[in-house]
């Protein structure tokens, strides 16, 4: 059963029959491979738990010219099967598996795996980020979504985006790849994406950009329709599927319980628990640098056993 923990800051009693590694690694995006395949390269014993597939926010990715070793231009796909083979080198031990909660127990930490917990001496979270949501009515009906790949709309479609920064523009131009007409409702006056995407948007027919358009509502009455503001009135524009994409949150278990924060994951870094990939990027969220991250967590993590260990 998963331990439980009376309070923040309170170690929890394992059971002693408990799987026990030397480290565990709670995502396998580019971060959480570079830094679990590194440490088994150094010796360690590392189980590697992902929630959903391996590589991440790569699968999103419509081309990729800025991770030097790959062709410009290379589909997401090509960095998702190089994270494959590099896992078959040095492989960790993986589980499929959501890790709600984590929990300090003395000498390390405990992964509830639903109803049963992994013991590591030192832990690595990157898990990640998950999408921000508007909070506006209609955000939970079965047609609006938060990934292009979700995206039911067929060819012919028209899918309004809702976004303007780099990854909304990425999902919208590769929506319009799919030939779906993209309507873009930006709540701004312009975009907020590099000059070679923009560049890319404006010359791609079938996308509409609409300024200064802030959403509403999504609602379904007369079929699926998004209801913005512009001027001071409202308008209603009917589209086939909505693609939200305002942004990205880090995707953090709860410690003992409780919610944990950046700020706290932080604080814990003496102890062996260490932060890696977009969710300390901030906007920064690219391939290499993740790679990074997770290389410097491994060596952190490396350091920090040699340390308790001497």
């Amino acid at each position: 059963m998963p331990p439980h923990a009376p309070g923040m800051d309170d170690p929890v009693e394992l059971p002693e029959e408990v799987e026990a590694f030397d480290v565990g690694v709670i995502g396998l995006g580019p971060a959480g491979v570079t830094a679990s395949t590194e440490l088994v390269r150094y010796g360690y014993n590392v189980m590697a738990v992902e929630r959903e597939r391996i590589g991440g926010l790569v699968h999103l990715a419509r081309k990729i010219d800025n991770f030097p070793g790959i062709p410009p231009s290379s589909p997401g796909t090509i960095v998702v099967e190089m994270l494959w083979e590099h896992l078959g080198r040095f492989p960790p031990k993986i589980v499929n598996a959501d890790v709600r909660n984590i929990y300090q127990t003395g000498v390390g930490y405990a992964m509830s795996l639903g109803e049963t917990s992994v013991a590591v001496r030192s832990l690595i979270l990157a898990p990640g980020t998950r999408p921000k949501l508007l909070g506006l009515p209609g955000e939970d009906l079965p047609w609006v979504y938060h990934s292009w790949t979700d995206v039911r709309a067929g060819p012919g479609s028209t899918v309004a985006v809702i976004g303007g920064g780099d990854l909304a523009i990425d999902q919208a131009l590769s929506l319009h790849d799919g030939d779906r007409r993209v309507e873009m409702l930006l709540r701004s006056g312009t975009t907020r994406c590099n000059r070679h995407l923009q560049g890319e948007l404006e010359v791609a027919e079938g996308v509409h950009i609409r300024t200064d358009c802030p959403p509403l509502r999504f609602e379904e009455e007369q079929g699926p329709t998004v209801v913005y503001a512009k001027g001071g009135h409202e308008i209603k524009l009917p589209v086939d599927a909505v693609l939200v994409s305002i942004g990205r949150e880090p995707a953090l278990p709860h410690l003992n319980d409780a919610i944990l924060g950046l700020d706290r994951a932080r604080y814990l870094a003496p102890e062996g628990l260490l932060l890696a990939g977009d969710v300390v990027a901030d906007r920064r969220r690219q391939v290499a640098i993740a790679m990074g991250s997770g290389l410097d967590a491994a060596m952190r993590a490396d350091e920090y056993l040699r340390r308790v260990d001497e």
